[in-house]
């Protein structure tokens, strides 16, 4: 192989998937997914079924970590974007001038902007979780009704 004569074998690991050959310790007929393709409600079925250890299927759990990371996501984009009008409100406003010292001041503004980031967190972090999570779900159950990936399933997820 290429990598093997140029000695960067090590290097595989950081390619995509489809440019490489199978492992050589694969064996054929070991896949983990040597399910029956079958089409309609049916593939529905199977793509949210549990296997027979009752784990849940490659599918569910694609749907789960979709669900997970993108409320992670927008709970970042939600906490930046809502403790910095926090921070400048509570300067636009001129509240650092109502207290007497500038501790009590401190301590208002960090609550404030602690406030606003849990708001911020819970708002889009639920917001982008629900849509992600649906969008995800949907273009699953179509793709397994048809046992194929058209561009007709993420059009109809986005409706």
């Amino acid at each position: 192989m290429f990598f093997r004569r140029l000695k960067l074998s090590h290097t595989r690991c950081f390619l995509p998937a489809f440019f490489l050959n199978k492992n050589e310790h694969d064996v054929d007929g070991t896949e983990v997914l040597d399910t029956k393709k079958v089409r309609g409600w049916q593939g529905v079925v199977n793509a949210f079924s549990t296997d027979e250890d009752g784990n849940p299927s490659p599918d569910v759990r694609a749907i789960f970590s979709t669900v997970c990371y993108s409320s992670l996501m927008g709970g970042v984009y939600g906490s930046l974007s809502y403790s910095k009008r926090a921070y400048e409100d509570f300067f636009h406003k001129n509240q650092s001038t109502l207290f007497q010292n500038q501790f009590e001041a401190k301590a208002k503004l960090q609550s404030q902007v602690t406030l606003a980031m849990a708001r911020g967190v819970f708002k889009w972090g639920t917001r982008v979780a629900l849509f992600c999570g649906t969008f995800t779900t949907i273009v699953t159950a179509v793709n397994a009704y048809t046992q194929k990936g058209y561009c007709i399933s993420y059009a109809t997820a986005g409706l």
